[in-house]
This record gives C-alpha cells, structure tokens and sequence, in this order.
C-alpha cells in the first residue's frame, strides 16, 4: 500500500463510514463464537480493529509503519510478519481475523495464506474474513490500495475448503449501497484524472453519518441471515476441519 494511505488511514479509521460500518458487520458475525477467546488479527493495519476484537488480541502486518500507528492505538502483542509465514506454534489461537487483506498484491498465493491461518489455528478454531467482492468493481481506490483480487462468494467458499475449513457463514456484505457504488465505478473513467485516487476522506460529515447508519442497519439484518446476492464486499466465518 502507498504510505501515504496508513496515514490515512490512521486518522480516520474512526469516524469514516466504512471503516466504522464495517466494524459493525464484523460485529454481526462474532456471536456466532465462543467467548473469550484467542485471537489473531492477521494484517492489523493501522490497529482500529484491534480495540474492536478483544484485549486478548495479537496483531501482525507486513508494514512496518502500519504497526507504528498500530501501537499508538494498542500497545503489546503486535508482530511485524507476513501471513504467507506467521510467527506462531501450531493451534495456538482460537479465532484469526483477517480483514481486506488477501486481495492485496504482496500475498502472492491466498490459499497458502489460508492454510497458514489453519495451522496456527486449534482444533475447531475459526477464521473471520472480509474480502472486495467481484472484479469488474475494480476502481481507482484498488489500484491506489495496489488490489490484485477480488472475489465472489464461489470462489471464497472454494479457496477455504481447499485450505481446510468448513464453511459455516457466508454473505455479501455492504449490500444496501451497492447500487450507489456501481454508479461511481461507471461512472469513473468519465471523470477528470485525478494524481489522488484514495477513497479515504471524509468530504462531508452529513453523508459520512447517513453512509454509516446505512452500514449499521445492514449489519443488524446480517445478525439474521446472510445475503447471497451483490455486495461491495464477501465475508466468511468458517471452522478448521
């Protein structure tokens, strides 16, 4: 990712209305889980997720400045490493979480990071992800964000069961703006270039708030059912076999 972006990143992972909605889907998916729990954050990022999941947190992320926001927020068990290699035992955590992380261009091989996330995994422990749903979404943010792959619901199922996990939730999510967002995606190579592709300003704080409840309603829906029609994004819940 541009450095640039965790920066960000960083100063507004808190208010944006789609780091804090997407907070609030992940939080739709948790109950489903056996609490307390051990838990890895498997590309942390800037580390807002991190107060989210729980104090009995480990984080890691390949960027070293991504930790060094991480650490302003939480400090303690974080871990410069690539989820292609982590630097656990066997069956050490009982849930990894990986949110927006393995559609990135540096993990060279998904399902191998998948079966790295199994490993360090115990017997029955469960993997959370969040990914970008469906290619032709690709837009100025994903090349900004350096975005290699986007996925459907048939794929992500597929990659986990060949990494050895058991699907047990799967849904589109950030589903109610989603015709808004294919409008802006058409809508793009009609617009004037700009040298500043991010998505990640909050250009006003009236439509920052109306995004984010939009979020928060789909988000307790999703505490009921999971969506398999079009989304912004695809998030799984799935148990090691």
């Amino acid at each position: 990712m541009n450095p640039i972006e965790y920066e960000r990143m960083y100063r507004v992972e808190d208010a944006h209305w789609w780091y804090a909605g997407m907070r609030d889907i992940a939080s739709a998916f948790l109950p489903a889980l056996a609490q307390p729990c051990k838990i890895l954050d498997a590309g942390c990022g800037t580390g807002r997720n991190l107060q989210m999941l729980d104090h009995n947190v480990t984080g890691i992320d390949y960027s070293r400045l991504a930790l060094q926001f991480a650490k302003q927020r939480q400090p303690g068990k974080l871990a410069n490493a690539d989820v292609l290699h982590l630097p656990f035992a066997p069956a050490t955590f009982d849930l990894v979480t990986s949110f927006e992380v393995l559609y990135h261009a540096a993990v060279a091989d998904d399902v191998a990071a998948l079966r790295e996330f199994a490993r360090v995994l115990k017997p029955n422990g469960h993997v959370l992800l969040r990914l970008p749903a469906h290619r032709w979404l690709t837009s100025h943010h994903d090349r900004a964000v350096h975005t290699a792959r986007r996925y459907t619901r048939r794929e992500l199922r597929q990659k986990l069961q060949t990494a050895g996990f058991r699907v047990k939730r799967l849904s589109y999510v950030n589903v109610l703006l989603f015709p808004l967002a294919v409008i802006k995606r058409f809508a793009e190579p009609l617009l004037p270039a700009s040298a500043d592709d991010s998505d990640l300003e909050i250009k006003s704080q009236a439509a920052n708030r109306l995004m984010h409840s939009i979020l928060a309603t789909e988000a307790r829906l999703l505490r009921h059912f999971d969506c398999p029609i079009y989304g912004l994004s695809v998030m799984a819940l799935a148990q090691k076999l």
